[in-house]
This record gives C-alpha cells, structure tokens and sequence, in this order.
C-alpha cells in the first residue's frame, strides 16, 4: 500500500488515525444517499414503489442503462499494491495486496476510495 511519509495508507503525511479513511466512507455514503433520494422521489404519486437502496445501488452498479438512466455511476476496479517488507528477517522483498477502488459519480461529484 503505499504509505505516506508518516504511515498514512492515502498520503496524508501524517500518522495513520483512519480519520481520512472514515471521512471518504462518509462522504461515499452521503453521495450515495442523495441519489437515492432523487430516485425515491421521482417515485411520488406513482403506483409503483422505488426499489430498496441497495437494490438500487446493485442496478446502478451492474446495468449501464439503469446507471444512465438515474445518473449515477459506480465503478469498481481492483489493483494490486506492492508493499516493500518493514520486517528484517524478509527486508527488501515485496508483497502484492488487492486494492479494491471504488468511484462513484453522481451529478457534478465525484469522489473515489478504496475498499
């Protein structure tokens, strides 16, 4: 992964509190609110009932015309980080971790953080 100058996993440059990681989970989720919001409401005073948030996220996620239709886009794709070893038995060998990125674009935001 690669470490900021202090140990922060998204280079900060400070030492690792989780707190820029909570903050882009918050503000992923907050994105994704409002655009379930929006969809529900194009529900009101119609005879059918918007799908649950999930389901909808799930559409959104795996159907581009579902995706178009609503304007909101996520996507998803995994990397592999190199990660140099701390430990000075297996100094100066490497190890390859998944990384899953995950960006979501919903009117004129767009924000992105990883899993």
């Amino acid at each position: 992964m690669g470490f900021g100058t202090k140990g922060c996993m998204y280079n900060c440059g400070d030492i690792c509190t989780s707190e820029c990681i909570s903050n882009k989970s918050s503000k992923l989720e907050e994105l994704l609110d409002e655009a379930y919001r929006d969809y529900c409401d194009s529900f009101n005073g119609s005879v059918v009932e918007p799908h649950i948030k999930s389901t909808f996220i799930d559409k959104c996620k795996h159907s581009i015309e579902y995706s178009i239709r609503w304007g909101l886009k996520i996507e998803e794709q995994t990397t592999l980080e190199q990660v140099d070893q701390t430990n000075p038995v297996l100094k100066g060998s490497t190890t390859l971790y998944p990384r899953k990125l995950i960006t979501i674009t919903y009117k004129d935001k767009r924000i992105e953080g990883y899993e």
